[in-house]
């Protein structure tokens, strides 16, 4: 019986064996960089998310104090015309808001020092502006009001109004601009993020379709090998049988043999008598 010689594993094999590891490394390192960038992204679009809450807050904060300002201005002219002290109040009131919310604008812009120096402009313009009411209401009351309504007329006063709305525009202006930088940034980092887990999704995805291919390959070769190993088991099976019957006959020959060679000595035997 012949032997089969042992096949060698071909350049195909070889070229397979060492491709699926470098597949599985780059689907591996694939994932590692979209995870990588989907978590900055996420973290960009969190850190603009507090940057345009925070500066919608500043917005705010700007509305309440020109709000006080104007009051301020109201009831200083409602003293100096009228002369009614009920209008004192609300102009010591106003002062105290504009005062915190100076201050309120202050610590949220520390750090920022364009911002701080937009700050101390109008905190400059405002104190200038709260003076010069300060003393109408001082000469008023000091039954000056011919100095007062002069101090009213002046255009000074009117002026640092001006200014001081100018600024305000500004600083608007800048955290709007600021604004929109940030929510396209956010635009950006949400896009990057959304690729980047379609990205993974796909290499995913992939991954589990080789996965798949390479169970189906492996299967069919086994299916394969189990038919060949089965093909060759008949074929022992009937090399096994074919070589029992032949031993069965080479010893049913020479059994023969023995038998006839046995009957010829007796001839003989009885043949010398």
């Amino acid at each position: 019986m012949t032997a089969t010689p042992v096949k060698s594993e071909s350049p195909h094999q070889w070229n397979h064996q060492r491709l699926y590891p470098l597949l599985l490394a780059t689907v591996i390192c694939v994932l590692i960089v979209c995870g990588t960038v989907t978590y900055q992204s996420i973290q960009r679009i969190r850190i603009n998310s507090d940057l345009v809450a925070q500066t919608h807050e500043n917005l705010r904060v700007l509305d309440r104090l020109e709000s006080s300002i104007k009051d301020a201005d109201s009831s200083q002219r409602g003293y100096i015309i009228t002369g009614s002290t009920e209008y004192l109040e609300p102009f010591h009131n106003a002062a105290e808001s504009i005062n915190h919310f100076m201050q309120e604008l202050e610590q949220r812009t520390d750090g920022d020092d364009q911002r701080q120096k937009g700050l101390e402009t109008l905190k400059l313009l405002i104190r200038q502006k709260m003076d010069e009411m300060r003393l109408t209401i001082t000469l008023s009351r000091e039954s000056m009001s011919i100095a007062a309504e002069n101090v009213l007329k002046n255009d000074t006063g009117k002026q640092f109004k001006n200014e001081i709305r100018e600024q305000l525009t500004s600083i608007r202006s800048s955290h709007d601009r600021f604004l929109g930088e940030r929510v396209a940034a956010s635009d950006q980092a949400y896009i990057a993020a959304l690729l980047t887990a379609l990205t993974s999704t796909i290499v995913g995805l992939s991954l589990v379709a080789a996965v798949f291919w390479t169970v189906q390959d492996s299967r069919k070769k086994m299916e394969a090998a189990t038919a060949v190993l089965f093909t060759e088991r008949k074929r022992l099976q009937v090399t096994f049988a074919s070589i029992g019957d032949g031993v069965v006959r080479d010893l049913t020959s020479a059994k023969k043999s023995q038998d006839e060679v046995s009957e010829l000595a007796s001839r003989l035997s009885e043949m010398d008598r």
